[in-house]
């Protein structure tokens, strides 16, 4: 570092990581990749201003774990980053070439064909349940006409029909599918706005609209189960930082992480643990933070001199 940290600030990613304890602990009881994921993409971060073409290839190795970090592709497109586009874009060529030169061209397609038709037959896409926190389910819950998810759980020993679906006898009822992809448009439509090219280009900016693009991650996609919240993590770490200088959107950021991350245990509220989930206590703490972040970003609002962390 070019100059020491404030003291403060080196208890930034312990205090992050303290208000995100659930899907942390989620993360190691179920053997998750999504620790190394986050962490792939803060390297990638942290490369991206001097080497966007390595930062491209280290994103290309967390898209080839697991798919959904490929969101990163079009942020940059959209942003111009031609550079990290194409170290991303050479990444995901040589680990596929490496993968079908191990398994042969034949079984290697067979593979990726079976892995599409496996998404496309995939009933989550239709689904909801409290397990998928992310704005498809919290929709298609909210207004369908009978309540019946498919999906055993301990939530669902009571019967929540006509309770959980408190829209589903009205019309919007007839246009889920439509109030799914209006809610998804807005969604991105927030992100290319926030993150249209001509802002500005710095380290700290990039995380916050890298950030902002990764809990678009979390809402949009139909399979955000509990521990895919661990990718609020950049978010949480951004804000807490912020935090310190007073910056209205940070305190209120970490305000409402605490509330609907840290403190909703069953060991805490009990039975009221399960209500919390079944009516999508998580998204819409996410949907929260995204609005805050979404906002702070479109306003473009001068950060002070000593918020922006020291770079190497």
């Amino acid at each position: 570092q070019t100059s020491p940290e404030p003291h403060a600030a080196r208890w930034t990613p312990y205090l992050a990581s303290l208000l995100l304890l659930a899907p942390l602990q989620l993360n190691f009881l179920y053997f998750q990749t999504g620790i190394l994921l986050v962490w792939l993409f803060l390297l990638g971060m942290r490369l991206l201003p001097r080497r966007p073409l390595l930062a491209g290839v280290v994103w290309s190795l967390a898209i080839s774990i697991k798919v959904i970090p490929a969101v990163l592709l079009p942020w940059m497109l959209w942003r111009r980053q031609w550079r990290c586009v194409l170290g991303t874009l050479l990444g995901l060529f040589v680990g596929n070439a490496a993968v079908l030169g191990y398994t042969g061209w034949n079984k290697g397609v067979q593979q990726y064909q079976g892995y599409v038709q496996m998404l496309r037959s995939d009933p989550v896409f239709a689904e909801y349940n409290e397990r998928y926190q992310s704005l498809p389910s919290l929709i298609r819950a909210t207004v369908t006409p009978h309540y019946e998810s498919r999906i055993e759980s301990t939530a669902q020993a009571k019967s929540w029909d006509g309770v959980r679906n408190f829209l589903g006898q009205t019309p919007l009822a007839r246009h889920a599918d439509a109030l799914v992809l209006l809610a998804i448009g807005l969604v991105l439509a927030a992100c290319a706005w926030a993150c249209r090219p001509g802002r500005p280009s710095g380290p700290w900016r990039l995380l916050q609209e890298g950030s902002l693009i990764t809990l678009a991650m979390l809402l949009v996609s139909p399979h955000t189960w509990r521990h895919y919240y661990w990718w609020l993590w950049p978010t949480v770490l951004c804000a807490v930082h912020a935090a310190r200088t007073r910056r209205p959107w940070a305190i209120a950021i970490v305000a409402v992480v605490a509330a609907t991350e840290f403190l909703p245990h069953r060991g805490l509220i009990g039975e009221l643990a399960i209500w919390y989930q079944v009516f999508h206590g998580h998204t819409i703490g996410a949907l929260v933070v995204f609005a805050l972040l979404a906002t702070h970003l479109i306003r473009n609002e001068p950060e002070p001199a000593n918020t922006e962390p020291a770079q190497p």
